[in-house]
């Protein structure tokens, strides 16, 4: 899986950088081939004005699941990763399990 994190006007940058990496290949490596890139992009809106002002926006990309987009915005830049981070993992299960639900489903002989 290819991880691009990107972080706009946060710091520290290196360690936002780390934790969204981290966090993001614990919590999608489970998908294994399923997700193929995940970009992670954090932006303090803002500014030094302070406030809940940090949006992490994640999209992650793969054959199965097409392109899936999640944003959470926070005061802390690190639990704004993780809340975007963790409702990805949720997305991706959930279109996973609708994507197999459907294949299974296909039956051509099988009349409704």
């Amino acid at each position: 899986m290819m991880v691009d994190v990107r972080v706009r006007n946060c710091d520290p940058k290196e360690e936002l950088r780390d934790h969204a990496e981290v966090r993001v290949r614990f919590r999608l490596s489970r998908f294994g081939t399923d997700v193929q890139s995940v970009d992670v992009s954090l932006t303090d809106l803002n500014g030094p004005k302070g406030g809940f002002d940090k949006q992490c926006q994640v999209q992650a990309r793969g054959t199965f699941i097409g392109e899936l987009t999640v944003q959470e915005t926070s005061s802390d830049p690190f639990s704004a990763v993780e809340g975007a981070v963790d409702r990805l993992a949720r997305v991706v299960a959930r279109t996973l399990q609708r994507r197999r639900e459907d294949a299974g489903n296909s039956n051509p002989r099988r009349r409704v």
